[in-house]
């Protein structure tokens, strides 16, 4: 019996010693408790002003302290940091005075306050997941509506239908670029004679000038993809598109018409309702014509 009674503050000593390693570091200073800083400045030999004057805060401050009158003091902060100054100069320690003091420790603040920070940081790394698993979805469905929006066009659209306008248009191209089509002088607009007096008596030369005739229709009919323009008497541009294989268009306009068909081979046409034979060809297979 009297060997367990020996070893029991033993053990205790061993637990206190691993579980408030910092505890045992500061029992050396005597702890005070309340109404006790003044026994313990007295004891220094040291006056109200004295320790004023060393803190650098009135004596009613330094009352206030050794009264435990937490109340007149500005705040709960402002009394510890004090409060602890205090304790270093008597050579005390003051945390149970500390523990007196009216207030949530200031561990607890720290400890809540990290951890509304924690949460906030998590929150949006939540929102960016969130919103990255959306946008791999949106371009999961647009992949997948573009792949069956290929196949329907490559079932619906004839295999030589591309084939033959991507020629037409390639033609067309070429044409714009030779050096004789773009100087031609039917694309220049006409220069009217500026008016000479003459001498009364002497004849007046006439002077020829291109007027528009009636109107008239041009029918055309595309067995192939074809691209066609037609320009009026004023070199106006009124018919311009590519036409589709198997279609007709009819173009009314006054004469004289200055047309232009590309894959001139593939269309057949009637000026007037008389055929009318594309024969003037170039190399591209481009006809172009004046009909009057």
């Amino acid at each position: 019996m009297s060997n367990e009674i020996n070893q029991k503050p033993q053990t205790e000593l061993d637990i206190s010693g691993e579980v408030e390693p910092e505890v045992m570091g500061v029992a050396e200073q005597p702890s005070l408790g309340s109404n006790q800083l003044a026994a313990a400045r007295e004891a220094k030999r040291l006056a109200v002003g004295d320790v004023a004057y060393t803190l650098k805060v009135s004596n009613k401050v330094i009352e206030a302290l050794e009264a435990s009158d937490w109340q007149s003091l500005p705040g709960r902060t402002f009394a510890v940091g004090i409060l602890r100054s205090y304790g270093r100069l008597l050579d005390v320690s003051v945390d149970a005075l500390i523990a007196e003091i009216p207030g949530a420790p200031p561990v607890m603040k720290k400890h809540l306050t990290q951890t509304d920070a924690s949460a906030r940081k998590a929150s949006p790394t939540g929102r960016r997941d969130g919103e990255s698993k959306r946008q791999e979805k949106r371009m999961l469905k647009t992949g997948v509506l573009m792949i069956v929006l290929a196949i329907i066009l490559a079932y619906a659209i004839p295999s030589g239908f591309l084939g033959e306008a991507f020629q037409s248009v390639q033609s067309l191209a070429e044409r714009w670029v030779r050096k004789d089509v773009v100087q031609s002088p039917l694309a220049e607009p006409a220069v009217a004679p500026a008016p000479t007096e003459s001498a009364p008596g002497a004849p007046t030369a006439e002077v020829s000038v291109q007027a528009p005739t009636s109107p008239g229709t041009l029918e055309l009919k595309f067995a192939a993809p074809a691209w066609v323009e037609v320009r009026d008497h004023t070199g106006r541009i009124i018919y311009s598109q590519l036409n589709a294989a198997g279609t007709t268009q009819f173009i009314t306009g006054a004469a004289p018409l200055d047309i232009l068909i590309g894959n001139a081979r593939q269309v057949q046409a009637r000026w007037r309702d008389e055929p009318l034979k594309l024969d003037k060809l170039t190399g591209d297979d481009v006809a172009r014509q004046v009909l009057r």
